[in-house]
Parts: C-alpha cells; structure tokens; sequence
C-alpha cells in the first residue's frame, strides 16, 4: 500500500481536490475537540488518495493514520513508517509549507 500511494497519479477531480483541502484544514480543529475524529478524517483522506490520486493534502492524511498508529495502538516504528511516506509525499508535491513548524 505505501509504494502504491507514493507512486499513485496526481488528483485530478476538482470536487475531490477541494475537499481534501477542506479535511486538511479541519483536521488540527477537529482534533482539538474531539481527537478520535481526526482518524476518522484521515482514513477518508486515504480513500480518496487511493481511489482518485494523491495532492499535498494526502500527507495530511498519511500523518493522521500514523499518529492513529502510535496513540491508539502504540506503535510507534508503524507511525513512524507513515509519516516518512507523508513526507516523500510533501517533497513530490514541492509542498514545503506542510513541513513542520
């Protein structure tokens, strides 16, 4: 699933690309109300990605899931898995504003 994601053709769908910016956007705001949610968003993400192409928000998403697999399932070389691949998919995009601050 990793190389099919980091190799999967750019999102083209305009609906589709604007509502992976929108889940990104709200995804730092949803976590501080309800952090459980946060995977919910991310895994929606991911089947987009999947199912339609990757864009920068992908890494957003590809985040979410890795930080699901360290808080809920105390894997933290699985998440750390995950967020190496959010940012190959930040460096294919040029999207060094998703970099952490």
């Amino acid at each position: 699933p990793r190389s099919q994601i980091l190799n999967a053709p750019k999102l083209s769908d305009q609906k589709k690309l604007w509502s992976m910016k929108l889940m990104s956007l709200l995804a730092p705001l949803v976590y501080l109300v309800n952090p459980g949610m946060v995977s919910l968003i991310g895994a929606r993400m991911i089947q987009i990605s999947f199912q339609h192409g990757v864009t920068q928000e992908s890494a957003v998403a590809l985040v979410s899931y890795g930080l699901t697999y360290i808080s809920a399932l105390n894997d933290i070389e699985e998440g750390y898995r995950w967020a190496k691949l959010a940012l190959l998919i930040i460096d294919r995009f040029k999207a060094q504003s998703l970099y952490p601050k």
